[in-house]
C-alpha cells in the first residue's frame, strides 16, 4: 500500500450476488468490489480503479473511472464505490485484486497491491485464464 493519503481507501471488500463477503468464486459468478473511502483533503481531481492479478503476477484486467470517461459525482467526506462484474469469466486459479484512488496524472491518493487474495473454481478443464461467452456449432 502507498500513496499520499489525501483521499483514503478504508476498506475493500469482495461481495458475491447475495451481497456477502466472499473469497472463492464460480466463473458465472457476478461480482461486486466494494471500497470505502475518505477524503483527508478536498480534491476534484479523483480516480478509482481496480485491477485483477493472476497468482504468478499477469495481469488480467485493469481499469479506471478515467479510462471509462466516468464523471465522479460530488462526493461526501466518506462513502462507497462499487465496481460491479456481471459475470467473472476467470477460469479456475488463484487471483488477487488492486484497488486505487489516484489523480488523472497517476499521482497516488491511496493504492493496495493485492489487496484481496481470491479463488474461482471451475470444475471443466479449460486451459488459460479467462472463460467468454462462447457456443459451438456444426454444419454439414
Amino acid at each position: 500500500r502507498w500513496g499520499s493519503r489525501e483521499v483514503e481507501i478504508s476498506s475493500v471488500q469482495l461481495l458475491d450476488s447475495q451481497g456477502k463477503d466472499h473469497r472463492v468464486f464460480h466463473s458465472n459468478d457476478s461480482v461486486r468490489v466494494a471500497m470505502r473511502y475518505k477524503f483527508n483533503e478536498s480534491t476534484s481531481d479523483l480516480v478509482f480503479g481496480v485491477g485483477i492479478h493472476r497468482a504468478d503476477g499477469v495481469q488480467i484486467f485493469g481499469t479506471n473511472t478515467d479510462i471509462e470517461r466516468i464523471k465522479i459525482p460530488e462526493l461526501g467526506a466518506t462513502g462507497e464505490v462499487h465496481f460491479d462484474i456481471k459475470r467473472l469469466g476467470l477460469l479456475d486459479g488463484n487471483y488477487t485484486l488492486d484497488v486505487a484512488a489516484h489523480r488523472s496524472d497517476g499521482y497516488p491518493y491511496d493504492y493496495h497491491h493485492h489487496a484481496i487474495k481470491f479463488s474461482v473454481r471451475w470444475p471443466e478443464k479449460q486451459v488459460g485464464v479467462c472463460l467468454p461467452e462462447h457456443s459451438w456449432s456444426f454444419k454439414r
